[in-house]
């Protein structure tokens, strides 16, 4: 096990075995136990590679220590009646009973064949087994919701699908732009006097806006974008799909903008100069006052398409 660690080749193993069995500088039964080791020991390569590996491949990583490490043990229990197995190949193919050499490839053959005839029956418990030990990360990223098969059927119901899937993304953006004002989109969108709601988030707090941005903007932009691309429709209706499109490009503009300004708040919203904290202050004010507005007509209007004035205001 040691020698095929250190050389990370159980073939390489298996020649200097096979060449200290061939000059006599093993017994039979001692060159059939370090080839069960070598191969027990190729298992550092895959354990290796796992270090880098995602969660899959470190799952198969551990599959190969379990295959082999099992079929190692079952191997040297039953080395006697293994042994005779071999010997009763060897007379059928012709080879001589001292041929050990050539008894030890035949060796290692019902090695690598027993221990797969052992494992097929286990596959489904090995499987449990290392998904349990190695779980996935979840899948943080955000999934469209209305954009499906059915939706582009019809253009109305491929409009309205629009509509519904953009308006999830200005809702996500809106927490986004809060987080990076370091406000609460809560205080923003309630009847709290604005500049209370400024006095009550006065310190500056770190937010991630690339992280959410990757697992749940983008993700939806892309797939409106695809969306839009699949449809064949008329010029009028073509007209709207290209006011949400631009809608779309103007919530992930914000975001981009609010990212740059959320570098200088950081550091001059907690300014010791309070004229420059004043600054700052009455920037995030003024655009969590948009925000707010921007809400109300959300809630005014029952068409759901104020959203797509976003642009404009």
């Amino acid at each position: 096990i040691i020698a095929t660690i250190v050389m990370q080749s159980s073939h390489a193993t298996l020649v200097l075995i096979i060449t200290a069995l061939s000059v006599h500088q093993l017994t039979y039964e001692n060159a059939l136990a370090l080839a069960i080791g070598a191969n027990v020991g190729t298992t550092i390569t895959a354990v290796l590679g796992a270090l880098s590996a995602n969660v899959t491949g470190k799952r198969l990583a551990l599959a190969d220590v379990l295959f082999k490490v099992a079929a190692g043990i079952v191997f040297i229990v039953l080395m006697q009646p293994i042994i005779g197995l071999v010997d009763v190949i060897a007379s059928l193919i012709g080879l001589a009973e001292d041929d050990y050499t050539l008894k030890l490839a035949v060796f290692h053959t019902v090695f690598n064949l027993a221990g797969v005839i052992i494992m097929v029956p286990l596959i489904n418990p090995l499987i449990a087994l290392v998904t349990r030990l190695f779980k996935s990360a979840p899948d943080k990223t955000a999934h469209p919701k209305y954009l499906n098969e059915a939706a582009l059927e019809f253009a109305d119901t491929a409009l309205e699908a629009l509509r519904k899937e953009t308006s999830r993304i200005y809702q996500k953006a809106i927490g986004v732009i809060a987080k990076g004002l370091s406000l609460d989109s809560r205080d923003i969108l309630s009847d709290i006097n604005m500049k209370e709601v400024i006095r009550a988030h006065d310190k500056a707090v770190e937010f991630d806006i690339d992280d959410v941005y990757e697992h749940e903007i983008k993700s939806l932009s892309s797939a409106i974008l695809d969306f839009t691309n699949r449809l064949n429709v008329e010029p009028e209706v073509a007209r709207q799909i290209s006011r949400i499109r631009l809608a779309n490009q103007s919530i992930l503009i914000a975001l981009k903008d609010v990212k740059h300004l959320q570098k200088n708040m950081l550091r001059y919203i907690n300014s010791d100069n309070p004229h420059i904290s004043a600054e700052y202050n009455r920037l995030r004010q003024r655009i969590a006052k948009v925000i707010r507005r921007l809400e109300i007509i959300r809630n005014e209007e029952q068409a759901g398409t104020s959203i797509l004035s976003l642009d404009s205001l």
